[in-house]
């Protein structure tokens, strides 16, 4: 059997964030968030956060970590700051007998305050997103095997950050809030799981279509060679392509689970249960 080094993968990894200046990446994270914040109201665009996390997610592989808890604050910042920009609306609250500069101050502390709560979030997951993957058995040598947990537990990391989150009284901007009230379908997963359902789906997302944008940049070299008569669907595929191609399916499949909830009237599911 034939394994790609995952040393040699990890320094390509690097080598392609590093080329990045530093500013520029901050900047690409940031512009990533700004894309998440513009799936709520007023603009709507709902269908960007399937995209939206991409960015944040090719610069986490950058080796430092204070490295990459600035680039998820950066993203944080970009999400929750426009997300969450309706409250600067507060001002002015004159007609409270509020002075109108004092009125102006509390809504922008008000503004930035929940911003960097929500921001802080993502920068801990940045963080712990690495550690996780430098202590845990994540580097296989199978290299599917590896991307798919990589995957699996930047998923499941965010959705257990975000439900500590939950617990407080700021949990305004969750992920999962970027498809209400357009996108039914993934809405209606929150049946099975609550919201983190939608969460978990549009990080999965998003990691999938990112892994196969660092592995496309990648030499191209087989995920598994086995001296054997029987070729594996691998041996045909490029990894970027089968990541693409395990994207699309979530997407489709996650999207006909939540029409088959849509389609059940909601007294007949509380009679099946």
């Amino acid at each position: 059997m034939v394994r790609v080094g995952t040393r040699h993968l990890k320094s390509n990894f690097q080598f392609l964030i590093l080329k990045f200046p530093k500013n520029g990446q901050l900047a690409f994270a940031f512009a990533g968030g700004i894309l998440m914040g513009m799936t709520p109201a007023p603009i709507n665009a709902w269908f960007l956060a399937w995209i939206a996390l991409v960015p944040l997610w090719i610069l986490v592989a950058t080796p430092s970590l204070k490295s990459k808890l600035a680039l998820g604050f950066a993203w944080g910042l970009g999400f929750h700051g426009l997300a969450l920009s309706w409250i600067i609306g507060l001002h002015p609250l004159t007609w409270m007998g509020v002075p109108w500069l004092a009125s102006l101050a509390i809504a922008l502390f008000c503004w930035l305050f929940i911003t960097i709560w929500g921001a802080l979030l993502v920068a801990l997951w940045a963080g712990s997103f690495k550690f996780l993957e430098k202590t845990s058995s994540l580097r296989s040598p199978n290299r599917l095997f590896w991307t798919l947990a990589r995957v699996l537990v930047g998923t499941a990391i965010w959705c257990g950050l975000e439900g500590i989150w939950s617990s407080g009284p700021l949990w305004w901007t969750s992920l999962s809030y970027t498809q209400s009230p357009h996108n039914l379908l993934i809405l209606h997963l929150g049946q099975l799981t609550g919201p983190s359902a939608a969460t978990a789906a549009i990080v999965a997302v998003n990691g999938l279509l990112a892994e196969s944008w660092l592995q496309k940049q990648l030499p191209a070299t087989p995920l598994l060679l086995r001296p054997s008569t029987r070729l594996s669907v691998a041996s045909f595929l490029s990894p970027a392509k089968i990541y693409l191609a395990i994207a699309a399916t979530l997407l489709l499949s996650l999207h006909l689970i939540g029409f088959n909830l849509y389609s059940y009237p909601l007294l007949t599911l509380l009679k099946l249960r």
